[in-house]
């Protein structure tokens, strides 16, 4: 997965359980990929941990250090990351086309 769409997953995530208490709770207490995949109205197609910080617990995620899973990007994908282009598959903000992965469509952008 690239960095991107993974920052744009999380970000979404963590949007969506700020406001949606029970979002929140079914990620932490069960099966969070259904609990994305419902919420998303999309297939995951990976595995997600979901751990919460406490006031005396700091969770820290680790990137990927396995070599073989660098993924070199296209010059395509890197001039549609250069020119602002974002995919609207998970970002909850508003993107070019319109979308967000909240499932809502924004009638005016920027």
């Amino acid at each position: 997965m690239y960095q991107i769409e993974k920052r744009d997953l999380e970000n979404a995530i963590i949007e969506r359980a700020y406001k949606d208490e029970e979002f929140r709770h079914a990620l932490t207490s069960g099966d969070a990929r259904s609990a994305i995949s419902k919420a998303f109205g999309r297939d995951v197609p990976f595995n997600v941990n979901v751990l919460s910080d406490t006031a005396s617990t700091v969770n820290i995620v680790l990137p990927n250090f396995d070599d073989s899973l660098e993924v070199e990007l296209t010059d395509e994908q890197l001039e549609m990351v250069a020119g602002g282009l974002d995919s609207c598959w998970w970002t909850c903000a508003v993107t070019s086309c319109e979308q967000t992965g909240c499932g809502s469509t924004n009638a005016q952008v920027g």
